[in-house]
């Protein structure tokens, strides 16, 4: 008990989002919360990307998740807005919502372990969970909801998530280089490809012809 007293207030008492208030030192907080979140999270790519000696690239990602991070924030926000005024016709001020969801997201920070084997795939549904139930009673402290309403706008929110990922996935995901694409020979491990004609003839046999 006494460790769970010690994590933020946001994470462990939903009264908190009941009380919220969306001044400038509030948004501001939350603010900070989902961009550190987003740095912890892209860390260990920055590190690495930092390791092969390239500084600037690595301070370009964490920059650049924080950034991201934000403009997911916000994205959240206001679909939960929209949802709660056109579909469930709850008329409420939208910083609240905005800094409630702030803190909502914060304990995906924990995702900085999702590389560990085995213990990774327990705190990333652990870390989603956590944040998906605090997004709930976000909700529902600052657009007074109901239950079912409350759900209904987390699962908008929730929705959004899933529709942002694919669409990042789709335009930035990792592609195959045209070279490898349209390579007739063999591709190495380091993605160098050995044309066709300049393999030894035992081997554009065996490419050929299928095996049995």
């Amino acid at each position: 008990m006494a460790a769970v007293e010690r994590l933020p207030r946001a994470w462990r008492d939903e009264t908190y989002y009941e009380e919220l208030r969306a001044d400038a030192p509030t948004i501001a907080k939350a603010a900070a919360a989902v961009a550190i979140a987003a740095c912890v999270v892209a860390a260990p790519a920055a590190a690495r990307v930092v390791l092969s000696g390239k500084f600037i690239e690595g301070f370009q990602t964490l920059v650049g998740a924080g950034g991201v991070a934000l403009a997911v924030w916000a994205v959240f926000a206001t679909v939960a807005s929209l949802v709660a005024q056109f579909v469930f016709r709850r008329r409420h001020r939208w910083g609240p919502t905005f800094a409630g969801l702030g803190f909502a997201l914060s304990p995906l920070a924990l995702l900085v372990l999702a590389f560990v084997p085995v213990l990774g795939i327990l705190v990333t549904l652990v870390a989603g969970s956590w944040s998906l139930a605090l997004c709930y009673f976000a909700i529902r402290g600052t657009v007074q909801t109901d239950e079912v309403q409350t759900l209904g706008i987390t699962v908008s929110v929730l929705l959004a998530g899933v529709v942002l990922w694919m669409v990042s996935q789709f335009a930035f995901g990792p592609r195959v280089p045209a070279e490898i694409a349209t390579c007739d020979g063999l591709v190495d491990v380091s993605g160098v490809c050995t044309p066709m004609a300049e393999l030894s003839p035992s081997i554009q046999t065996a490419i050929a012809v299928p095996p049995r």
